[in-house]
């Protein structure tokens, strides 16, 4: 049986658009590993419209330059490797 210091820690993900500018601010919290992070933006109809690799993560707010994108709902996904590590949703307004 495992004890609590080895389960694995949930990843919460917050998301935030810098408003008037092309960047969307991210905070991973309860990131365990510090390992290459690929975050993605989606729209509703699950098209990526954004991606970026973040080799070196850290534990500090991650800068994401977005696109010029329509007003609406977004979906943040951040995967390490192949395992999906969190998911947010942003609404973009102008």
């Amino acid at each position: 049986m495992e004890s609590a210091d080895e389960q694995a820690s949930p990843m919460h993900l917050l998301a935030w658009p810098d408003s008037g500018q092309r960047t969307l601010w991210l905070r991973l919290e309860g990131l365990s590993v510090n390992k290459p992070l690929q975050i993605k933006l989606l729209n509703t109809l699950g098209t990526v419209v954004a991606s970026q690799k973040i080799v070196n993560p850290g534990n500090s707010d991650i800068q994401f330059q977005i696109p010029d994108l329509p007003v609406g709902i977004y979906y943040c996904t951040v995967y390490q490797g192949n395992v999906l590590l969190g998911i947010g949703s942003v609404s973009l307004v102008k």
